[in-house]
């Protein structure tokens, strides 16, 4: 929630285009037009350093142990290195990659940079696909 409203505060201030609305009671708020916008208008950005993604774990201190137990690259594959790679082997580094940071984040508590992000997160999971039964 903090993170999106930050990111909505940014997106105001970047352009008079955009306000602060509510999108309704299941939605929560959201940024909204109130002029037309010109082609390639940047109406957002978001930091790189903002974003949750495997280049925040390649610059993580976990990056090291990482690489050497095989679970990280050192090094960035171009999208097209990706690509030649299976890419549900890609997304499947990236996912565990991310959660090994997530759970390493979270144990530091009130000291992790993403600190407000993770407390934020849900702790239920609430999905048709999982109803709880599981052992």
């Amino acid at each position: 929630v903090c993170v999106c409203v930050c990111v909505i505060a940014k997106l105001v201030a970047m352009s008079a285009a955009v306000v602060v609305d509510s999108l309704g009671p299941a939605r929560g708020y959201g940024g909204v037009t109130v002029r037309g916008v010109a082609s390639n208008e940047v109406l957002l950005s978001v930091p790189a350093a903002a974003i949750l993604d495997k280049e925040a774990v390649r610059r993580s201190p976990l990056a090291p142990a990482l690489v050497r137990a095989g679970l990280l690259t050192a090094k960035a594959l171009p999208f097209s290195g990706c690509q030649q790679k299976k890419s549900q082997a890609c997304d499947a580094e990236t996912g565990w990659v991310i959660c090994l940071l997530l759970l390493h984040e979270r144990s530091l508590g009130q000291r992790s940079v993403w600190a407000r992000y993770i407390s934020r997160l849900p702790t239920v999971v609430t999905s048709p696909l999982y109803d709880g039964t599981a052992t």
